[in-house]
């Protein structure tokens, strides 16, 4: 099997040429791989704002144009490129290598691996994010599809378990926005110094939450050169959720008479979710749970404290006078209060009840202890 296009043909093209036309070929936009401006706390505003314009129909076109590199060959999930003359049993003709890395980022050791095309070096890098979630692989996937691709047309990539998933240190719950955007361009400094890497094209590549995460290392970590960021959140954080929740609604068929009563609740709730402020967090959990000890005392519905802001919202309103008084309110309820039984314990009063395990002894303990 011969070498992979890209090999066999040469180096044809400034670097930045090569990018733009790779980058046109996974789908992404030719605005999306303009270099950046040097660092600043303007998340690449030059950028932005120097391309804002409609896209010619030259550049339509070139972001429609199959590279050569990619000429007989169509990728795979995850793994070597599949040659579209491949036999039956044919190996794979393998026009990368993967290096297992771990960087240490702020003490948190980030398993990785480094996708090194089989040439000369050094190579541009792309770093690439993960997507929203703690779920390994789903978060991964865009990383795995795409990483791959880059080094077989002989740029190399770097995927890697998100901290507090897969083989990365950290717990997923205690992580933030700031972890991620540290652990990326952690990532990036570290890989600088391998002599196989150019130093001077280091990017950075997110899809969805990684796209926000991928523009924010970019604008922090002077290392990255150009960032490419797919379907990644432009707004706020705050304005973000407020809409996906909102959105999610409006595509389920809810009404603009019941969407513009529940805009003002859900915006409270985002304020103080999006605050630094701890007391406020504190007394939102405090109403929250109060209500999931309400329903479970009084009403013998044990639900998860998620499944309880609604009721605690509800109850909200009605002290405030935001719901009129003789209202009818529909709360939904879908979590059983046993996906966070650690909470539920900790509202226990008297310490816990140990039952044998048949029908009869809970049944006895339920309705002794109403």
């Amino acid at each position: 099997m011969s070498s992979h296009p890209r090999m066999k043909k040469g180096r044809s093209g400034t670097l930045d040429e090569r990018m733009k036309t790779l980058l046109s070929a996974v789908g992404l936009s030719l605005l999306a791989a303009q270099p950046l401006a040097p660092q600043s706390t303007g998340l690449a505003k030059g950028v932005v704002e120097e391309n804002r314009h409609v896209l010619s129909q030259e550049q339509m076109d070139a972001a429609f144009t199959k590279p050569g590199c990619l000429d007989g060959y169509r990728p795979s999930q995850s793994g070597p490129l599949i040659p579209l003359d491949r036999g039956d049993g044919e190996p794979l003709d393998t026009t990368f290598t993967v290096e297992p890395r771990w960087i240490d980022s702020d003490g948190f050791r980030i398993r990785g691996w480094l996708y090194l095309p089989k040439a000369e070096g050094p190579f541009p890098l792309v770093v690439l994010t993960n997507g929203g979630g703690g779920d390994r692989s789903p978060t991964k996937s865009l990383s795995d599809f795409i990483a791959p691709v880059f080094a077989h047309c002989g740029v190399a990539a770097f995927v890697h378990d998100k901290r507090g998933t897969g083989e990365s240190d950290g717990v997923f719950r205690d992580t933030t926005y700031e972890d991620y955007i540290r652990d990326t361009g952690n990532s990036a400094v570290a890989l600088s110094e391998d002599p196989r890497i150019d130093p001077d094209r280091i990017g950075v590549m997110g899809g969805s939450e990684g796209g926000r995460i991928a523009v924010s290392s970019a604008s922090r970590f002077p290392v990255f050169s150009f960032a490419i960021s797919m379907m990644g959140p432009l707004q706020s954080m705050k304005e973000d959720r407020f809409y996906a929740q909102l959105n999610g609604l409006r595509v389920q068929g809810s009404s603009d008479s019941l969407l513009a009563q529940v805009e003002p609740i859900w915006r409270g709730i985002i304020d103080a979710w999006a605050s630094d402020d701890p007391a406020q967090h504190a007394r939102i959990d405090e109403e929250i749970l109060a209500a999931q000890k309400l329903l479970t005392s009084r009403e013998g519905i044990f639900c998860e404290p998620a499944s309880a802001t609604s009721v605690a919202g509800a109850l909200r309103d009605i002290r405030s006078g935001r719901i009129p008084e003789g209202s009818s309110v529909v709360c939904t309820l879908t979590g059983h209060g046993l996906k966070d039984p650690d909470t539920a314990i900790k509202q226990c009063e008297g310490g816990m009840l140990t039952v044998d395990a048949e029908l009869d002894a809970v049944k006895a303990a339920i309705l002794n202890n109403m």
